[in-house]
């Protein structure tokens, strides 16, 4: 029971502080430059993960645990922010979040802004 709520809370933790970093990092630019664009990391046989922010919350609910992570590192690696495993994993803790209470009709990106 006590462990429980210790995940819970260590979970929804994480969640937050993932939404105040991600909207304390360039916020207003809203620009759509791809970077480099070779980004070839496990974006192969994943429909959705080639469109990184733009990717619908429908189409990243559905999508499996490495294509979520797919879709989260092109969304961060275009933001120019950190791709590291535990920034990939706060990242898409929180955009199912996002996708599961806002509804399925916003863009990954959107966590950032509701």
């Amino acid at each position: 029971m006590k462990l429980q709520k210790t995940v819970n809370g260590t979970l929804a933790a994480l969640a937050v502080a993932s939404l105040l970093l991600a909207g304390c990092s360039k916020h207003g630019s809203e620009s759509s430059s791809n970077g480099s664009g070779s980004g070839s990391a496990n974006s192969a046989g994943q429909s959705a993960a080639g469109a990184g922010g733009d990717t619908t919350c429908k189409a990243f609910l559905a999508e499996d645990k490495d294509g979520k992570n797919a879709t989260i590192e092109q969304f961060l690696a275009s933001k120019g922010e950190s791709t590291s495993k535990s920034n990939i994993m706060a990242t898409r803790i929180s955009a199912e979040m996002f996708c599961r209470t806002t509804g399925k009709d916003k863009l990954v990106k959107n966590v950032e802004t509701g």
